[in-house]
């Protein structure tokens, strides 16, 4: 069987035709035509696989009546909304879960989907225009039973609308932009782009570097911007074991040849002269070097910043490639420029250059013979990204896309509009900008010194903490050996890494040089607390007070516990994570679930990943006599760790903890998970049932007194 679309028709054919046109070679179209208009009926009839006219009941009720047995499940939906995102993942993402999601649910006009909505109602009626059922998601409606589901995966979102209509393209690649939707706010299109990328499944390869590579960029005289950057980006490339170099003019020597050539050139840009010397500073670099990354001295590079040469493919050059859903100026100029100078499409080889990693293999683009052999397209206004994506194309060279996480631009600015040109203050960026690893303050509107200035001393303020992150080591000592640990030595921000070995026959060493490896043989610890082991262990041990527990069957990007680490400072004593359970009371018992949605608040945060304070983990591990006889009785001793930690940050602080919608870099599982346990759901019942009681007498004199 192939996936299904069923659209709930009333009279906009147009959306059928869209969904022929798009998806009718990968899914069934089916139609539900509840119109009373002859023509609008007689039109699907014909332009439909499967055709019904059922004229009552919601569209859930009705595909649960169709005689089909969706094996790779089914989009049901309304002729009346905008979709956002990529709908294709969630074909994929449900049908690689199969055993856990039963349907997912987008989020619509930014509301986020809260459980009782669908508990109260019998018949399990949504109130939605779209929702994704797997097989089994509508099995279970048919047979009026609980689900299990997520909302808003893979970015997905609703829109109401009245106007044309119209569906994401469905395609094979995970990370495709096409069809989002313009935001109207000042923000614009990249930032919209940026939330997708976000959110989208985590799939890179990361290559492991030793060749020898270096940070470089260019400043001439009157530009200030790497005084405020300089010291931050050299402990950077120091983590990253990598060198960090600033070209001058007076690094490059040209010769009296290319200096008339330059002298007589004529361009648009003022000064063209640095675009010129942009490409011969990577040119020299790379006689020094096997790698560079090349960044503009407006780029601020966040301590969050995953090392992009762990991350870029050797063979390939690495950088944002600009989309035509992008509909950025740069794209669309230099796309006419360089097919009526030359006749040559450059189709998806556009990158901009503010933020480029090059391999000693590709120097030769960037010398002086390749440059002048081409020189009339350093004429178009985007000078080097003109020049670049013409030698990408006919050179026929491998590009990387890094993103817009590894490179944003905030560039709503509009430089026509003279209030933009003028801004001093984007405070209320800041937080969204801080999220990403590097930002390009890219443009030439007149106050850009300020707003650099102004939001490196942010982030600065903002990132002074170290992290210390946690994970125990038992069953999958490779994971942790040779993924873990290089993957997260590299990200700067984190200072300490605890190693709670837990095994005797899985213990080994490993250290850095630029970040402290605590390793603790914590297996007799285990023995007696199990899964609580990772609190003992952080408490005994972490220099910081920020913590951030992390299992070893995943890699939790960059950009991530950036995002986490801004809601953790909010309230350092709460819990903030990647996966999130909600709590529901039924008569006088707390009723776990464990498929819950992942919301914005919620009771649990799974120790997945889940960060808080060396304060509370401390006085969370006094605590631990409470219940050490209850929560030894489960087949894995302490399943439910993440529970009590989570309700003693909540019953402390009187807030929901936060959970941030992410994808993980999933690493092998070995078939080892706690979830697979036979008592996993009825242990962590009755965990949350004696830890929520006991909180809720104690709380006022118990935990505030300890602290």
């Amino acid at each position: 069987m192939r996936p299904a679309i069923f659209i709930h028709i009333n009279k906009n054919t147009s959306f059928l035709d869209f969904c022929n046109t798009h998806f009718k070679d990968k899914c069934d179209i089916i139609v539900n035509c509840y119109g009373s208009n002859l023509a609008t009926i007689e039109y699907c009839k014909k332009n439909s696989m499967f055709f019904h006219q059922i004229l009552k009941g919601s569209k859930q009720d009705i595909a649960k009546l169709l005689p089909y047995n969706y094996n790779d499940g089914v989009l049901c939906c309304n002729d009346d909304v905008v979709i956002e995102g990529d709908v294709w993942q969630m074909f994929t993402i449900a049908n690689q879960n199969k055993d856990f999601l039963d349907f997912i649910y987008p989020a619509i006009d930014s509301e986020t989907l809260y459980y009782d909505k669908i508990i109260k109602h019998k018949r399990h009626r949504l109130y939605t225009s779209c929702i994704f059922f797997t097989k089994n998601g509508i099995e279970k409606l048919r047979n009026q039973q609980p689900f299990a589901y997520s909302y808003t995966y893979c970015g997905v979102r609703i829109i109401h609308s009245k106007e044309y209509i119209q569906i994401t393209d469905m395609q094979e690649d995970s990370q495709n932009e096409s069809s989002i939707i313009p935001s109207t706010s000042k923000r614009g299109l990249l930032y919209n782009i940026a939330n997708i990328q976000s959110l989208l499944p985590v799939t890179t390869l990361f290559c492991y570097t030793k060749k020898k590579c270096a940070i470089i960029t260019l400043t001439t005289s009157g530009r200030t911007f790497l005084q405020k950057t300089y010291d931050n980006i050299a402990r950077i490339a120091q983590k990253w074991n990598v060198d960090f170099k600033v070209y001058t003019e007076q690094d490059i020597t040209l010769t009296k040849s290319q200096s008339r050539t330059l002298e007589r050139f004529e361009s648009k840009r003022e000064n063209i002269l640095n675009y010129f010397l942009k490409m011969l500073c990577i040119n020299d670099a790379l006689t020094q070097y096997d790698r560079v990354l090349w960044i503009d001295d407006t780029c601020v590079i966040s301590t969050f910043t995953q090392n992009i040469f762990n991350v870029v493919p050797h063979e390939c050059i690495g950088g944002l490639i600009i989309k035509p859903a992008y509909e950025t100026r740069e794209l669309s100029h230099d796309t006419e420029f360089i097919k009526n100078k030359y006749n040559v499409d450059i189709n998806s080889n556009y990158i901009n250059s503010g933020v480029v990693v090059v391999s000693k293999t590709h120097r030769s683009i960037f010398g002086w013979s390749s440059i002048l052999q081409h020189i009339d397209l350093f004429q178009s206004f985007y000078p080097t990204q003109a020049y670049l994506a013409y030698k990408f194309t006919i050179d026929n060279i491998k590009l990387f896309d890094i993103t817009c996480i590894n490179h944003f631009m905030p560039a709503w600015l509009q430089y026509e509009n003279s209030a933009s040109m003028d801004l001093t203050d984007i405070s209320d960026e800041h937080e969204f900008l801080a999220s990403k690893s590097i930002i390009h303050f890219s443009g030439f509107h007149r106050q850009r010194s300020v707003l650099h200035a102004n939001f490196v001393d942010y982030i600065n303020t903002l990132f002074n903490t170290k992290i210390t992150l946690v994970v125990m080591n038992f069953s999958r000592p490779k994971n942790v050996l040779n993924e873990l640990l290089p993957f997260y030595t590299s990200i700067p921000a984190i200072d300490q890494i605890i190693v709670s070995h837990c095994k005797d026959d899985c213990i080994f060493n490993y250290s850095s040089n630029t970040c402290t490896v605590t390793h603790r043989n914590d297996v007799s610890t285990n023995a007696r607390y199990g899964l609580f082991t990772r609190f003992i262990a952080a408490a005994e041990s972490a220099h910081n007070e920020c913590i951030v527990f992390v299992d070893d069957d995943l890699l939790v990007p960059s950009h991530v516990l950036s995002r986490i680490t801004l809601e953790w400072l909010k309230c350092k004593n709460n819990v903030v994570g990647t996966r999130g359970r909600t709590l529901h009371k039924k008569e006088n018992n707390w009723e776990y679930y464990a498929n819950s949605p992942f919301q914005s608040e919620c009771d649990i945060i799974l120790t997945h990943c889940a960060m808080t304070s060396r304060a509370l983990v401390t006085q969370l591990v006094r605590h631990e006599k409470y219940f050490h006889d209850v929560a030894i009785l489960s087949k894995i001793k302490w399943n439910g760790e993440d529970i009590f930690l989570s309700l003693f940050a909540l019953f402390f602080t009187q807030r929901k903890n936060k959970c941030i919608q992410s994808k993980y870099i999933e690493l092998d599982k070995n078939n080892t998970e706690v979830c697979l346990s036979e008592d996993h759901f009825v242990v962590r019942t009755r965990m949350v049932n004696k830890i929520y009681n006991h909180y809720s007498d104690l709380i006022q004199h118990t935990i505030s007194n300890s602290f």
